[in-house]
């Protein structure tokens, strides 16, 4: 009888820690607009997020015509990618700390771009290596590399 005791005591441990973990994991909701009201278009609102390993990112397609997908030079290695589909929500799972870029493939070159930062930023390097292009898409991309040091 104590053996099966012990059992049930793990099982139950179990599952009060997986429940407590899952208690603090936060969800963040990102809009994607074409248009933020403020004079900037195609964007992620808020396009910088700072979250724990853990947490979700769910980017809601607000307006139609955007998706959210990994930007593969700014990406933890080893974390899961995704890909979402046009006029689709989609959910990103952090599963590693690190900073994580999102770009709206069709207005990537317009500077649709959005930075979430779990945790350490492990792999900062990657943003002194990225190059942005000159225009709106290098300006957003400096404020939101800018906000990982603040």
């Amino acid at each position: 009888m104590p053996l099966k005791s012990a059992a049930l005591s793990a099982v139950i441990a179990s599952v009060l820690s997986f429940g407590a973990s899952s208690l603090y994991a936060a969800e963040h909701v990102v809009k994607m607009l074409n248009s933020d009201g403020k004079g900037d278009f195609m964007v992620f609102e808020p396009a910088f997020i700072r979250a724990e390993p853990g947490d979700t990112v769910k980017f809601v397609s607000t307006d139609p015509g955007h998706n959210a997908e990994t930007m593969p030079e700014i990406w933890p290695e080893g974390a899961a990618t995704f890909q979402g589909k046009m006029s689709e929500d989609v959910t990103l799972t952090i599963d590693k700390p690190g900073i994580y870029g999102v770009k709206c493939l069709p207005h990537y070159p317009l500077g649709m771009i959005a930075m979430v930062v779990a945790g350490d930023p492990i792999n900062a390097d990657q943003l002194e290596a990225f190059k942005p292009p000159a225009g709106v898409f290098k300006k957003r991309f400096e404020a939101l590399a800018q906000q990982v040091t603040e």
